[in-house]
């Protein structure tokens, strides 16, 4: 009924890899076809779809979307594209991987990170506001490296980015949080190698998270220390996790 979206006949049409709300209620969906722009007020006459051809979306696959306290709009797309809806503005940039997530900076400014999922180590990406500017981190196994992110919802609303970090050489990633003023926390993991066996994540409040590995197991951290929630199914292929205002997590593989 809306071709804008997808039919049948195209690959991936309704393949939907993230959705985030905007401070006015618009959604920004990355999908296979695109980055969908949506006012759910307005219905489907507001439907926008960006790709190549009116958009510096390189190609149709956006793999995450997050938004920045200024208003833009980011897309983890063969790199990553920044779209200003102020304006109607979109620029590209090389630099980016699978994930994205927006930090906030304790003095103003935020910083776009942009990593693979885990457990593989490549390079890390961090977007500056204030430069303008990307800077890359190329593993090089120095303990305190960042070398990866554990999904696409890495930030928290208290600007918390979780992220995994090298440790000793042969020891497994450490995960870890980075306060809104640079500063690391490492608590205690479920249990040592989880870094490798993350198939979804989410980071909400302050300094709490959710987690589920290839069991089926979900992890939920409090603040201070990870617990066993129990397993919602047992195997692998967990697609996401998130959290409802009462506190009630919901899992979907």
């Amino acid at each position: 009924d809306l071709p804008i979206i997808g039919h049948p006949n195209d690959t991936g049409c309704t393949r939907v890899n993230d959705i985030v709300p905007d401070a006015t209620g618009k959604l920004w969906l990355g999908t296979w076809r695109g980055a969908l722009g949506f006012d759910p007020a307005v219905g489907a006459s507001s439907l926008v779809r960006y790709g190549p051809g009116n958009s510096m979306l390189t190609d149709d696959q956006v793999y995450d979307v997050d938004l920045a306290p200024d208003g833009t709009v980011w897309c983890a797309n063969n790199g990553s594209a920044r779209y200003d809806p102020a304006t109607d503005t979109w620029t590209h940039w090389d630099s980016g991987n699978v994930y994205l997530a927006v930090q906030p900076k304790a003095g103003g400014g935020y910083l776009v990170w942009s990593s693979t999922r885990p457990p593989f180590q490549d390079y890390t990406f961090v977007f500056d506001s204030a430069t303008q500017q990307w800077t890359i981190i190329q593993p090089s196994g120095a303990p305190g490296e960042v070398v990866g992110m554990p999904g696409k919802d890495c930030v928290d609303e208290a600007g918390n980015f979780w992220a995994l970090r090298s440790t000793q050489p042969g020891d497994y990633d450490s995960m870890d949080y980075r306060r809104p003023d640079g500063t690391w926390a490492t608590p205690t993991e479920p249990y040592p190698g989880v870094t490798f066996d993350i198939w979804a994540f989410k980071a909400y409040g302050d300094r709490r998270a959710v987690l589920v590995d290839g069991n089926g197991d979900v992890y939920q951290f409090n603040g201070t220390t990870w617990a066993s929630i129990g397993q919602w199914r047992a195997g692998a292929y967990t697609y996401s996790t998130d959290v409802d205002a009462a506190g009630n997590v919901c899992v979907c593989g």
